[in-house]
């Protein structure tokens, strides 16, 4: 009964529709909505998303009705509704904002096949009007968490899919740059690792941000930078990540002449609340993006940062272990500090010995000298201990079973960096004592070759002057580039991408004794090389005398001589084949037959003459 006023009403709303008499049918598809409760809401869904443009006063009915059939049991009837909100979207524009966002819900589903649909459905609306779907996309962002991650992901994903129509249009970076600041300014902490780090990606692909070309929307970044870090921290592994995430924005801003040291310095203020677990990750990240900050390295950088690193380095210093990753990185940023502003880092620390010392000046040279002693003390403890628990490691990994090497491995490689920094830490302080700032000659463990011991260059004058001819067998020895000893603490972002180190290439054998790689000796050793010459020549001449008719070999008179003329005739022409040396191998005269070489020994009978 509920198929035949379904077929009935469908009937009415499509005669009405094809003459143009709209208001006539809008009752009989109000009936065709309420089918969606009925026996027959699998025809309901392909049908009513048709027809929805006609009537837009029951367009909220039509999403309600299709949200229901969304939540039905079968699974071609939900397939079907998420069909149907896509189609609404074709020819009521207004509403993209609103249908997408009701999709968006979805991504929450366990199936993979109505994912797969959901995504097909999505995808052209948001390549569609990109404005309207950011808009919905970030309002997911920003709520709950099981939704918020998967928005952000979805939201990546297409924005890559759409990254042509977007950098064509400078316009519309800035709305969606702009539009994603604000989200974070609101959201702050409750935006999440994840989509912090996922929305932060999206606007690095930006050319507005990328170009460094828009002061303002500069600021702006940096300013919502700021305002997020500031206080984010909590100690916890989550809000750290979200802490990391921004400082590689800032490093990324830094780059191109924008001040973003206050990230920097919400970093510092906020350190003493970390985990001790945290602490090691916190501080190897810092000395990976610190050299990024050059503005923090200015003079009024610096005024900022000094007091901020001895604070944190007092703070380390009075927890009574020494975590010696993080003190390195302390020393040399101090040290480093000295280029801009000797004289706060002397008053800071306490350092030499001024003609009218203070009571401050000595209270913080005393307070130094005493956290010297101590993480002094604990680097020669650790110097100590280290290699015993370096081979201790070693034994531990060697019957380990895969599973457990997994721990073990990092933890040997955190013994041996632990040990170099115990090692390096010393003379860092020494040199801060000392006032010698250079610091050249330490070894820095987290990067590096020494500072101030470089190699020597082999001279390259022979090189330089067989440039442009073909090498040949046992010439030039090739050189070996000295590598390059500049940290990359000191470098800036484009001097590290643009550093990178060579490889093996096809011009480098695997050895010069008896070796046969493709090396530029066309793959024969050169020690092999030289002494073969000869032999090569003389089992050539062997093989060709062997291989003549013996009826034209005939011994004596003119005979004899024609021998020795052709004998001859070959080795000119394998001199003019490149067979170097050969005119110069040593030869004999033959009293009875004119000339023979030396080493062409042909038998050709057992009466050859003696």
């Amino acid at each position: 009964m509920a198929s035949a006023d379904f077929y009935k009403a469908y009937s009415i709303l499509n005669n009405a529709i094809s003459e143009g008499k709209i208001e006539e049918g809008k009752a009989a598809y109000e009936e065709i909505i309420g089918f969606a409760k009925s026996d027959v809401k699998n025809l309901v869904a392909p049908i009513i998303p048709k027809f929805a443009h006609h009537f837009p006063d029951l367009l909220d009915k039509v999403i309600n009705a299709l949200l229901d059939l969304c939540e039905d049991a079968s699974t071609p009837i939900r397939a079907d509704a998420i069909r149907g909100l896509g189609v609404l979207t074709y020819k009521n524009k207004g509403s993209i904002t609103k249908i997408l966002s009701l999709l968006i819900q979805l991504l929450i589903l366990e199936d993979e096949n109505e994912l797969k649909i959901l995504r097909q459905v999505i995808s052209p609306i948001f390549e569609e009007d990109v404005k309207q779907a950011t808009e919905a996309f970030l309002h997911h962002i920003k709520s709950r968490k099981p939704i918020k991650e998967k928005a952000a992901a979805f939201y990546f994903e297409q924005m890559e899919n759409c990254r042509e129509k977007v950098s064509a249009n400078m316009e519309l970076q800035q709305y969606l740059v702009v539009n994603i600041l604000t989200v974070m300014q609101e959201a702050g902490a409750d935006l999440g690792e994840k989509s912090l780090g996922m929305l932060f990606d999206v606007m690095r692909r930006f050319e507005v941000v990328r170009d460094g070309k828009h002061p303002g929307l500069m600021q702006n970044i940096n300013d919502t930078l700021q305002a997020v870090t500031d206080g984010l921290f909590d100690g916890t592994e989550e809000t750290a990540k979200q802490f990391l995430h921004c400082l590689r924005m800032g490093a990324d801003l830094s780059q191109k002449n924008v001040d973003c040291s206050g990230v920097l310095f919400n970093f510092f203020d906020s350190m003493g609340e970390a985990a001790p677990e945290l602490e090691d990750k916190l501080w190897s990240s810092i000395a990976r993006t610190m050299p990024r900050y050059p503005k923090a390295f200015t003079s009024n950088g610096v005024d900022k940062l000094i007091p901020s690193l001895y604070s944190a380095l007092t703070a380390l210093a009075n927890e009574g272990k020494v975590n010696f990753g993080m003190v390195e990185i302390m020393m040399y940023m101090l040290n480093k500090c000295a280029e801009k502003n000797k004289a706060l880092l002397v008053t800071t620390l306490g350092l030499g010995s001024p003609s009218e010392p203070s009571e401050d000046f000595t209270a913080r040279k005393e307070e130094f000298e005493r956290h010297a002693r101590t993480i002094v003390k604990e680097c020669k403890l650790k110097l100590l201990d280290a290699d015993d628990e370096i081979k201790s490691m070693n034994r531990k990994i060697k019957v380990a079973e895969a599973e457990e090497k997994k721990t073990l491995i990092p933890a040997k490689f955190k013994l041996i960096g632990e040990k170099k920094a115990a090692d390096c830490i010393p003379k860092l302080i020494t040199c801060l004592k000392e006032q010698k700032f250079d610091m050249k000659g330490i070894k820095l463990s987290f990067f590096g070759k020494p500072k101030g011991q470089q190699r020597e260059k082999k001279s390259t004058s022979a090189a330089s002057a067989a440039v442009g001819s073909k090498r040949k067998r046992g010439s030039l020895k090739e050189e070996k580039k000295a590598p390059s000893t500049t940290s990359k603490l000191d470098m800036s972002l484009d001097d590290i991408a643009k550093a990178s180190k060579p490889g093996r290439g096809r011009g480098r054998g695997r050895g010069r004794g008896r070796g046969r790689g493709r090396g530029r000796g066309r793959g024969r050793g050169q020690g092999k090389a030289a002494g073969s010459k000869r032999k090569a020549v003389t089992q050539g001449a062997r093989q060709r005398s062997q291989s003549a008719p013996p009826a034209k070999r005939r011994r004596g008179g003119a005979s004899g001589g024609n021998v020795n003329r052709g004998a001859n005739t070959r080795n000119k022409n394998v001199n003019q084949r490149g067979r170097r040396n050969a005119q110069n191998q040593t030869q004999q005269k033959s009293q009875a037959r004119g000339k023979y070489d030396k080493y062409e020994t042909v038998d050709v009978d057992d009466q050859w003459p003696s």
